[in-house]
């Protein structure tokens, strides 16, 4: 009795199968396309003895182009990223020098592989579905049933210049920010087809939205609470209060759980310090002071390319360079010389306070008294949007004097290449961070272990973050603006 695998083979059919088991079988490949794919790692063994020529030693098993140009640009950009995070001991000077010298050849002709790949797959007309095959199809990095998954689009910092730069990358990103991500697998299955129904009704610009909408919820409860803290220590909270404090704490770990980061971390201190003084730090406080330091930290945080962001509402090459710009100028130019300052700056500042300690420079005389601590911080934070806004024109105007001539190319590009790149990065970061819906890819690619035990302990710990993250963008981003609302209202 033959069975109907058996009956739709073709010239085409592979006559052996690259199996992950012996006992599986060819036919889940259509059933699950990333049970059947080959590992990544295994093949770059064969890399030691230097670079093969062509692809002859990818395994005949793809039935489509898409999946055999992903396996290829994973297995080259694994090998990239080796190369670059490679070290070596300094006890044999001459063998550093050496190693270093040829791990940059290799990188400079694998980058050219990872280019001649991308062009040789876009030689003929693709289809969206096929440009999204190649982007984010899973592999899995080891032959084993736990082996973490890798995708093209989780090493976007290790694609060459010419392909992260290309128009089609740009365009394919750009359709699965607008609408949404089709399912890689081919099943026709219930959870396959509610995994589509979500994805289409919450692409990635709109859980962003969802996400910026709770970012602004919890920023005005913020203000609400810093403008008009509690006197003394609360003995006895009210329901509303601890309700705030609850919210405040869930949505502040869970940010800072699901994604790590430095940019993360002032909702680290704002869950801390409401847990330090349940349910809220009275003025005076520390942490008060910290909370204060951290919603103006936010309100900073607002103009950069970290998302959820204000920023990703305008449009991507309008927005992003020039966010990228003033950061990176600030970073690099402006923070430097701050730091360099910061000990007569931090001397001046407790002489002038010591000198100023018996004088009340702010009188309390409005019908709606907030500390004073407030008072101070909101206009020292009003004083460094403004040297931030004087120096970013400043920046803009002597270090980048060109900007305001007609630039024929990308509009990305338009400060520089440089400028361009990382914006394209940041702007890949965003849409695989709200593409990623079942995703537990990322600690994939840069996390991998031979070990059960460590693989299903990723697998677990993955699965956490994205739990985290669903529950910050969804259930408490509308408690949030729930209580932001009744606060207002009552």
């Amino acid at each position: 009795m033959t069975t109907p695998a058996q009956t739709e083979r073709t010239e085409r059919t592979p006559l052996l199968q690259y199996n992950l088991h012996q006992d599986q079988l060819s036919t889940e490949t259509t059933e699950s396309p990333t049970r059947l794919s080959p590992p990544i790692l295994p093949h770059l063994a064969q890399f030691k003895t230097g670079l093969p020529l062509g692809d002859s030693w990818c395994p005949n098993v793809f039935t489509t182009e898409g999946g055999r140009t992903a396996f290829v640009l994973l297995v080259w950009l694994h090998y990239a990223r080796l190369l670059q995070q490679r070290t070596q001991s300094v006890d044999d000077i001459w063998e550093e020098w050496d190693t270093e010298v040829r791990d940059s050849t290799a990188l400079r002709n694998v980058e050219r592989r990872i280019t001649e790949t991308w062009a040789t797959f876009l030689d003929a007309p693709r289809t969206p579905s096929e440009i999204e095959e190649v982007l984010w199809r899973p592999f899995p990095l080891r032959g084993n049933e736990h082996s973490p998954l890798t995708r093209v689009i989780d090493l976007y910092v290790f694609l060459p210049r010419e392909v992260i730069t290309h128009r089609v990358l740009e365009l394919s990103l750009l359709r699965v920010w607008r609408y949404y991500l089709r399912p890689t697998s081919q099943t026709g299955n219930a959870w396959d087809s509610t995994k589509r129904v979500l994805w289409m009704m919450f692409p990635p610009r709109r859980i962003h939205a969802v996400d910026l909408i709770g970012l602004v919820a919890y920023l005005a409860i913020l203000v609400r609470y810093s403008l008009d803290p509690p006197d003394v220590a609360i003995e006895e909270a009210t329901t509303k209060q601890l309700f705030r404090s609850g919210l405040i704490v869930s949505y502040g770990f869970a940010n800072f759980l699901q994604d790590f980061s430095w940019a993360k971390v002032p909702f680290l201190l704002t869950a801390t310090s409401f847990l330090s003084a349940s349910p809220a730090p009275s003025s005076g406080d520390l942490g008060y002071s910290v909370i204060l330091a951290v919603l103006c930290t936010h309100i900073v945080q607002l103009h950069i390319s970290s998302s959820p962001s204000p920023i990703y509402l305008y449009p991507f090459a309008q927005a992003l360079p020039l966010s990228t710009l003033i950061w990176n100028g600030f970073a690099k130019i402006y923070l430097p010389v701050l730091l360099m300052f910061l000990p007569a700056l931090l001397l001046a500042s407790v002489l002038l306070s010591f000198s100023l300690a018996d004088v009340v420079i702010i009188p309390a005389s409005t019908a709606f008294a907030s500390p004073l601590e407030a008072r101070t911080v909101f206009l020292l934070l009003g004083v460094v949007l403004l040297l931030l806004l004087i120096c970013s024109l400043g920046m803009l105007v002597l270090v980048y004097p060109f900007i305001s001539a007609h630039s024929s190319g990308s509009p990305w590009d338009r400060y520089s290449t440089s400028v361009g790149l990382d914006a394209r990065r940041s702007f890949v970061r965003t849409v695989l961070q709200y593409a990623s819906l079942h995703s537990q890819f990322n600690l994939g690619s840069t996390l991998s272990t031979h070990s059960l035990f460590y693989a299903r302990t990723l697998s677990l710990i993955s699965l956490a973050r994205r739990t985290l993250w669903w529950i910050a963008v969804g259930p408490l981003s509308f408690l949030l603006v729930c209580y932001l609302v009744l606060d207002i209202f009552t």
